[in-house]
């Protein structure tokens, strides 16, 4: 576990795409992708959705919101 700080440095120095994993959801997402991330996998936070395809829908436009993208 990094926290945001930590991953922030780590997403600025790499010359690879990094993806937050781990402990990401709806509540945290826009942080993570705040951060420059390339993307955020999430599991948990989705399969535990009464509707997964709506979760999956606010996760996505929360993360590209955050990085200032559209889907």
């Amino acid at each position: 576990v990094l926290g945001l700080e930590a991953f922030r440095r780590v997403v600025a120095e790499s010359p690879l795409p990094v993806v937050g994993i781990g402990g990401v959801g709806l509540a945290n997402i826009a942080s993570v992708a705040a951060t420059g991330a390339h993307g955020a996998a999430v599991v948990s936070d989705a399969l535990l959705a009464q509707d997964i395809a709506e979760r999956v829908r606010q996760l996505a436009a929360a993360f590209d919101s955050a990085r200032g993208t559209g889907l």
